[in-house]
Parts: structure tokens; C-alpha cells; sequence
């Protein structure tokens, strides 16, 4: 097993122990739990976070999946993927551009260029289509958007588009996560992509947006990668999020947690629990990169960390790990100084080198200097991680979204965000946006 109930040290003892430097440069390919989250009987005060104006609303918490009477307002998405909107067009049967959302002109022919060449774009420009989508052009790339496209003027211009939350959900899950695989985990991503959204703030203020459409936030690709199994787990969990502390989660997730979820932000959550099976077999197991070795010569190593000049690698010293056995912060001495890095660091400046995840340990080979590095895993291991959602909701677990949730997010609960009793719905803004027209 890689877990030892006993405590933290003896599991990474076991850790330790349980990597073997294989063949240089090899990497291998690819208990049930409560089906319900904890209930409360007593009143709570639902703060929803800045994503969701302040609002305060006492209700009765008295099940897993309450009501939050609140329905989001449309998310804000800065379409990176075009990046400046020169040389952009958008087009559309029944195409209309504004400049202040209230007044609509159609577009001749049915397509406008988003910065016209020589022009000076000093107001925003806003385009919409009579049956709600847009399909934005530059060269070789195409992409259909649903909702409203905006051209945020500013020294560097941005294009936003503002789509209905559950639209934007139908484009991230499959962008996301494998449309062909089981629907229970495809919820799960539903759930974890919608807390996310309106959870984590605004992280495009500049561009008044909410999120981008990349892997800095969740990547969204527009209406080319809806899938029929995705729409459905959207529609299945339609306004379900994540709450702790009143909040709403900015729920996050990874590709492949190394069998061992890293610990949740703010240090004051339970240490993480193993994602395996009774016999210690990883739920994640499958994933392509779960088990992994990397061979890191000097230079390789050196130039990772932005060095150009020949030398050596002295020492490399690791400070910290985390309850899950993470690297949080390493020291690594050369000729030419000292390099700090943090777990986050560690992934990001030394992927090119073939670290997948800060779940690793490092040992130098005595011959050539090399430094051999074996791990578990690939990613940042918080929250859900999406390989071991897969392997939960296969046979012989078969766990439902509601179970695989409560393991990887087992401080928060399952809330519902959309019309009040009556049929009357409260709109609140997302992070001060402006609704789509």
C-alpha cells in the first residue's frame, strides 16, 4: 500500500521505499464512501463569494443539495485563443453589432471585422446573432461562440465572450475531461467547473472578464467540443456547486493526483486521505502518467533554471513537503548561485526537464552527475483529481458524482443556485460584469 494509517511519516517512508529508478527516461502509460454529503438541521448563512455579489440568505441546510436562491449572471470568458482582435471576423446568419447593448444594427452580409484596419477602437463593440451564436475567423482558426461577443477597447484590446454559466459549462467539461468517459465522473467535472467559475473571483479584471479560456483558468473551446455525454452531465447537475463556509468552492481540479490528493488551501482541512482501494490499488492508476522517472542532466537541469553558462549542480537540498508528501519548497545550489522554488515553481520551471508533479524525490547518479527523479502523478494533486473521478465511477465502484465529490472535496457541501420557490429568481453579477444584452 502507499498509505500507512499510522501517520504521515511512515506513509512516506513507504513513498520513499516504493520508487524505483527504472530504465532511464521510462514512464508507465497508462473504499466506497457515503453517497451523500454531511446534512445540517441548522440555519445557515449562505455569503456567496466575489464572484456573486454579496448576499446575504438564511436557509434551512436540510439536506445535501439545498437551494441557494441566487441565478448566476452570464461568465465573462477572455477568448485568448485569438489573442488581439486584429484581423478577427466575426460572422453569423443574422449577425448585429452594438456599441452600447441597447441598440442593435445588422451587420452587412452577415460578418463585421472586430478592429478594422487603421481604426482606433475607443468604445466597445458588441455582436450578437438572431439564433445566439457567433463564429469568430482568423485564418486557419474557427471557433463558434454561444452568447455575446465583446470587444473591450483599451491600450491592448481584448475580446470577451459573455455566455450563459450552463452554456459555458457544455464547452469546458468535454474540453476538460474525455467525453467518453463514465458519466457519473462527467458530472463530477460539472460540478467542480461550476464552482470553479463562479467561485474563484475575477481573474481578468483588466480585460473585464471572469476567467479566460485556457488552462489558467478552464480551458473552453466554444460550441466544437459539446459532446451529447457532457451536455448531459451539465444538464444532470444543473446548478450544483460546491459550498464550505458559506462560499461557494473556486473548486479545483488535476489530471492525476498520484494516488494521494494534496492537502486543501488555508491548512485548516483534514489531511488528505489516500485515493485508493482497500487493497492500496490507486484509483488513478490508469492514468498515463502516474507512475513516472525522469533522467535531468546538469546542463538540462541548469538551463531549466534559466542558466546558460557551463558549470555544475551542487547540491540540491528539499526544505519541505507537504501532509500528502509534496514538495513545497527545494533548494537547488550551482556555480553561479542559489535557486529557491516552491512546489508550483518546481512543476513549472522544471517541465521541460520531465517533472510531472512535486509528488517525487530526487537521487544523483554517482557516474555522470545526472539527477534521477521518480514520481507519482502529473499536475498540482488538489482537489478532484480526474483519473481517480474515472476510475471511482468504473465497475466494480460504480461511486455516483455525489460520492467521488465528497472524497476530494470532503469539507464542503452540495448547494443548488437557481430560482426561488414561487418562480421568482434573484440575478446577482458576476464579479461586477455587465450582463450580456
Amino acid at each position: 500500500m502507499w498509505y500507512n494509517p499510522s501517520g504521515f511519516g511512515a506513509w512516506l517512508s513507504l513513498v520513499e521505499r516504493s520508487f524505483r529508478v527504472r530504465e532511464v527516461g521510462s514512464s508507465n502509460l497508462p473504499a466506497p464512501m457515503s453517497s451523500s454529503f454531511p446534512s445540517s438541521r441548522q440555519e445557515i448563512s449562505i455569503l456567496l463569494s466575489a464572484r456573486l455579489s454579496a448576499v446575504a440568505i438564511l436557509l434551512p441546510f436540510l439536506t445535501a443539495a439545498s437551494t441557494l436562491s441566487l441565478k448566476a449572471a452570464p461568465v465573462r470568458v477572455l477568448l485568448t485563443a485569438f489573442g488581439s482582435p486584429e484581423g478577427v471576423v466575426a460572422s453569423a446568419g443574422a449577425l448585429e453589432t452594438s456599441s452600447d447593448g441597447r441598440r442593435w444594427t445588422p451587420a452587412p452580409g452577415g460578418s463585421a471585422a472586430l478592429c478594422p484596419p487603421g481604426q482606433a477602437l475607443t468604445a466597445p463593440l458588441l455582436l450578437r446573432s438572431r439564433d445566439g451564436t457567433v463564429t469568430l475567423t482568423r485564418g486557419n482558426l474557427s471557433r463558434t461562440y454561444r452568447g455575446v461577443i465583446e470587444v473591450v477597447p483599451g491600450p491592448s484590446p481584448a475580446i470577451v465572450n459573455s455566455v450563459e454559466l450552463e452554456d459555458y459549462l457544455r464547452s469546458v467539461v468535454p474540453s476538460e475531461m474525455p467525453r467518453s468517459w463514465p458519466l457519473e465522473a462527467l458530472k463530477a467535472q460539472a460540478v467542480a467547473a461550476r464552482s470553479y467559475a463562479l467561485g474563484s473571483g475575477s481573474r481578468h479584471r483588466a480585460q473585464k472578464a471572469d476567467l479566460c479560456d485556457s488552462t489558467h483558468c478552464q480551458v473552453y473551446r466554444g460550441t466544437s467540443a459539446e459532446s451529447a455525454p457532457t451536455d448531459l452531465a451539465v444538464a444532470e447537475t444543473r446548478g450544483l456547486v460546491l459550498v464550505q463556509r458559506g462560499r461557494i468552492l473556486p473548486a479545483q481540479f488535476c489530471a492525476d493526483c498520484g494516488g494521494m490528493p494534496a492537502p486543501a488551501a488555508g491548512g485548516d482541512a483534514a489531511p488528505p486521505k489516500p485515493d485508493a482501494s482497500e487493497d492500496g490499488t490507486h484509483f488513478c492508476e490508469q492514468a498515463p502518467s502516474h507512475r513516472w522517472s525522469a533522467r535531468i542532466s546538469q546542463r538540462a537541469l541548469l538551463e531549466a533554471l534559466g542558466e546558460q553558462r557551463q558549470g555544475a549542480v551542487r547540491r540540491v537540498r528539499i526544505e519541505a513537503r507537504d501532509a500528502s508528501g509534496r514538495i513545497t519548497a527545494i533548494t537547488i545550489e550551482h556555480d553561479f548561485g542559489t535557486v529557491s522554488l516552491n512546489g508550483a515553481g518546481l512543476r513549472s520551471r522544471l517541465a521541460p526537464a520531465g517533472i510531472r508533479s512535486a509528488l517525487c524525490r530526487f537521487e544523483a547518479d554517482p557516474e555522470t552527475g545526472d539527477l534521477i527523479v521518480c514520481g507519482l502523478g502529473h499536475g498540482h494533486g488538489a482537489g478532484l483529481c480526474q483519473w481517480g473521478a474515472r476510475g471511482r465511477a468504473l465497475p466494480p465502484w460504480n461511486q455516483d458524482f455525489r460520492t467521488i465529490l465528497q472524497h476530494y472535496y470532503p469539507a464542503a457541501a452540495l448547494e443548488a443556485i437557481g430560482e426561488a420557490p414561487g418562480g421568482a429568481a434573484d440575478s446577482a453579477s458576476l464579479s461586477g460584469s455587465r450582463p450580456a444584452p
